[in-house]
């Protein structure tokens, strides 16, 4: 995990909003001002340029192409700062240039020792990739915490927030990014764990209540769900609330899935906003071996 703060040695809590398209602008520096401030930290919005590989283009400097081919890259930049202002959150944004920007990404991620990153997600998939090529590339290979907000499904006011957990730490992860939301918002929040129907109620109730104790400042319900299909319960309580947080189910970076299943399931199915939250779990030589292959 980062180690929090900036790679000059600034301990303040950095976010990384990763943007590429000006329509998404708003709703994703919504999300990431809640959850900065809420840290009193700082926002840092990375825009890139596209660098064909096979064109005359790929032979200019990078500030040749920023300043001549960047002009919509500068535009979401400048939109994103501007959006943020009068908040109290700093925000400042750059723009990268690159072939992948997934890789970019993740160099920028790294160069500012961020402590996590927000992507956002259209809800389409191709065969070959999960949540699509970027988000794919980052989820599993970024050395910090990532975000991934569905795009389009945007709530428009925050009373209320739901945190589906397993106890996981991700999912307590994903318990505390819920907190930032409705503390920013004054919401309130429900943890949910969903039973089958021989399953062990106690333990549940244990889940239920170890992640509601990371939410503070708001008022925080539980509820047990018996449901022989998690994604199904989850979708359907989704309903009753404005945003839903929920964490990775899958750790290893050998693994298919980007979140796993059930997180996925939920965020392509349910029609309010969906934040989808993985905690690094750095600690993994392999993982390390992989991220360093990646940048």
């Amino acid at each position: 995990m980062s180690n929090g703060g900036t790679s000059d040695g600034d301990p303040r809590y950095r976010l990384l909003v990763a943007v590429g398209n000006p329509d998404h602008v708003e709703q994703l520096m919504r999300t990431a001002r809640d959850v900065a401030g809420d840290r009193d930290g700082e926002i840092l919005v990375c825009s890139v340029v596209r660098q064909p590989q096979a064109s005359p283009v790929s032979l200019y400097k990078d500030e040749v192409i920023k300043r001549d081919y960047g002009e919509n890259e500068r535009e979401i930049v400048d939109r994103a700062v501007e959006v943020t202002r009068g908040t109290g959150v700093p925000v400042t944004g750059e723009v990268r240039v690159g072939a992948d920007p997934g890789k970019s990404i993740l160099r920028a991620a790294r160069d500012h020792d961020v402590d996590a990153v927000l992507l956002g997600w259209r809800n389409r998939s191709r065969p070959d990739f999960r949540l699509g090529r970027t988000v794919d590339r980052v989820v599993h290979r970024a050395a910090c915490d990532v975000l991934v907000e569905k795009i389009g499904s945007e709530a428009n006011g925050v009373d209320s927030v739901l945190v589906p957990t397993t106890g996981s730490t991700h999912a307590r992860y994903a318990a505390t990014v819920a907190g930032a939301i409705a503390r920013a918002n004054d919401a309130s929040v429900e943890v949910v764990h969903v039973v089958a129907p021989d399953d062990d109620r106690d333990r549940g109730t244990d889940v239920l209540d170890s992640t509601a104790a990371d939410i503070e400042g708001v008022p925080v319900e539980t509820r047990l769900i018996e449901h022989g299909d998690v994604a199904d319960a989850i979708v359907a309580r989704s309903t009753a609330h404005d945003v839903t947080v929920l964490g990775a189910s899958r750790e290893s970076v050998l693994e298919q899935l980007v979140f796993g299943a059930v997180p996925e399931a939920v965020g392509r199915r349910a029609h309010s906003t969906v934040v989808m939250a993985k905690r690094d779990l750095g600690t993994s030589r392999l993982a390390r071996w992989f991220r360093g292959f990646a940048t």
